[in-house]
């Protein structure tokens, strides 16, 4: 630093002190520093050679209420684990494993000191749709299991109003062929008549196959 600087500094401390303090007494009223600590200041920038970075605070020790190593480790654990997992979750996990309770900002900070912060991407939910009457359009599937002894697996064929979630017609069997869904369709069709939308997977049952017949005449 200059020695114009120099004599800038001084004049500004001593200045400090005679706006803030009066006469013979070490704390301000009024909210400023008290004379001792700008002394402090004072021989601090006098020892470093008019460097303005030392009057800055300097941590050389750890914050008391930093965590524990072992702590951070789990949480990085938790993290690698599963990369989808977000901060709360962790949070959460880390609660429910070890009983320790912290905050996600702290599981954020956790992971931007390690680089393992990774940001979550959450799928957006498909949109729902619905009719807005009985009958407009009903669903089809078939769901298969180990459900009655005796079976090794059977299939059970159902039909469902769209609106009202209301069974139109299901059936248990032994295969999920082509006949015993047309079973089903015909038995939903003889109870409440054509309905204009059949909402199915797109199984090869469902799929049209009259071009193929037509090249085969």
């Amino acid at each position: 630093m200059l020695p114009c600087e120099e004599r800038r500094c001084a004049q500004g401390a001593r200045k400090t002190q005679d706006a803030h303090f009066s006469p013979g007494k070490e704390d301000n009223s009024k909210g400023g520093s008290s004379l001792s600590h700008t002394k402090r200041l004072a021989r601090r920038l006098e020892e470093a050679e008019g460097n303005l970075d030392c009057l800055f605070y300097q941590r050389t020790h750890p914050a008391p209420n930093r965590l524990p190593e072992d702590i951070r480790d789990k949480v990085i654990a938790l993290k690698r684990e599963n990369r989808g997992r977000s901060n709360p979750l962790i949070a959460d996990l880390l609660y429910e494993e070890a009983g320790i309770k912290i905050n996600p900002n702290t599981v954020h900070n956790i992971l931007l000191e390690k680089g393992e912060y990774s940001r979550c991407y959450c799928r957006r939910p498909s949109r729902r749709f619905e009719m807005e009457a009985f009958g407009q359009m009903a669903q089809m599937d078939t769901s298969s299991g180990s459900w009655l002894e005796g079976y090794r697996r059977i299939y059970l064929v159902l039909i469902m109003d769209d609106f009202s979630r209301t069974i139109l017609a299901a059936r248990f069997f032994d295969s999920d062929s082509t006949y015993n869904n047309m079973l089903v369709l015909r038995e939903a069709i003889e109870r409440y008549g054509v309905f204009p939308i059949l909402y199915s997977d797109n199984d090869s049952k469902f799929k049209l196959i009259r071009p193929a017949c037509g090249r085969q005449v």
